[in-house]
């Protein structure tokens, strides 16, 4: 692991910074054409981010002190992971959510150095592989989950809760 990579648990005091790159990443990923995360563009934030931090579950992550952006990891699963990936009855798996990189450190690579501190942190948990699933029809972000070394184990996953989307289910083994 890289020395200048780190990420620390957000706290109840960050919590505006991190809405706010969360945000961010909507506005820029309705730019390129997706309606994913468009929640939040209304203001209203339905994954309850507030309550991930109170769990200890939202990652900031830096590259030589310099912000990056943020990412949720859950040791166990939630119930949207379990509707799309059904019951993990085994564990060691962390899932992967809300992947947002800074307004600022767009560009450079830095997806791909906010991605490793991710399963960096992932692997340093103990978990053997790392989960996460993307709206199907966004392109860009599909295509960058593979460049990351991810691979694609389901696409068009339809799911209950979720009537307007079909997700695309990716994975990656440590």
């Amino acid at each position: 692991m890289e020395k200048h990579l780190k990420s620390v648990i957000a706290t109840s005091s960050d919590y505006e910074k991190v809405f706010n790159t969360l945000l961010d990443t909507a506005k820029w990923l309705n730019k390129k054409g997706s309606n994913q995360w468009g929640d939040l563009l209304l203001g209203n934030d339905v994954h309850r981010t507030d309550r991930a931090i109170l769990n200890q579950n939202v990652y900031m992550a830096y590259s030589k002190d310099i912000y990056l952006g943020i990412f949720i990891l859950l040791e166990t699963q939630s119930s949207w992971d379990a509707e799309l990936w059904g019951e993990d009855s085994e564990g060691r798996v962390t899932y992967l959510h809300r992947v947002a990189l800074a307004k600022e450190a767009h560009g450079s690579g830095n997806g791909k150095l906010l991605m490793r501190i991710a399963m960096n942190r992932a692997i340093r948990n103990g978990n053997r592989m790392i989960r996460l699933d993307c709206v199907a029809d966004n392109h860009y972000l599909n295509q960058f989950y593979k460049d990351a070394g991810f691979t694609l184990v389901e696409t068009d996953k339809k799911v209950s809760s979720n009537s307007h989307s079909k997700f695309n289910l990716y994975e990656k083994t440590f």
